[in-house]
């Protein structure tokens, strides 16, 4: 009598697993420690060099100018800074500042030609006015120079701040001015101003005091 289909299969089964225990069995080789890291003698990697990193200089802020009249009469000065003329400029035939003609035009306004301070300021009637005619003077922090506006036709503005192309005054010829035209004279002025600075004791004086108002403003318009 053969046996059933499910006795066979569990019989082959059991004979397989028999077979598989009594097989030998190898020893594991054991596992090599892990030796430690050589920290000493480890190598380093190289260092690679940084270029040096130069500072950016800090940016200097220059200060807002401003033409001193308007662009056509600002063009072309009437008279020079330091022109001779012996028989027009008396003692000492230079001229101390720089002229722009008004072409015989009335109201033209000026204007402060750079942001700074009116420090000083007299009317036609005054010591000083009666050959500067009405005046005043700024004074510029930001390159230490002052600039002084003369024979303006009214009364120039108040003491205070003033600010690059504002208006100051207006053109005119009061005062002692030559030719009798209407124009503006402005003189620069190393360092803040004084009305004792303009008392001239020469030709040389005049060139350490001054400097010429015009050629400055323009570098600076660039």
């Amino acid at each position: 009598m053969n046996p059933s289909p499910i006795i066979a299969s569990l019989i082959t089964f059991f004979k397989m697993l028999f077979e598989k225990s009594t097989q030998p069995q190898h020893p594991q080789e054991p596992s090599k420690p892990s030796l430690p890291r050589d920290t000493v003698n480890q190598e380093i990697p190289p260092v690679t060099e940084q270029p040096p990193q130069h500072e950016k200089p800090p940016e200097v802020k220059r200060g807002k100018w401003h033409i001193p009249t308007h662009q056509d009469h600002f063009a072309t000065p009437s008279q020079p800074y330091l022109q001779e003329d012996w028989e027009l400029y008396g003692k000492f035939g230079h001229h101390t500042g720089v002229d722009y003609g008004g072409r015989r035009k009335t109201g033209l306004p000026l204007f402060a030609c750079a942001d700074g301070e009116i420090i000083y300021r007299e009317v036609a009637d005054s010591a000083w006015g009666k050959f500067l005619g009405n005046h005043a003077v700024i004074y510029v922090p930001s390159v230490d120079k002052s600039f002084l506006y003369c024979h303006m036709e009214i009364e120039p503005r108040v003491l205070g701040p003033v600010m690059a192309g504002e208006q100051i005054g207006i053109m005119g010829n009061t005062g002692k001015s030559a030719g009798g035209a209407i124009h503006l004279h402005l003189e620069g002025f190393n360092g803040r101003f004084e009305i004792t600075l303009r008392s001239f004791q020469s030709l040389d004086d005049i060139k350490t005091k001054t400097f010429d108002a015009d050629l400055f403003i323009r570098s600076r318009l660039v």
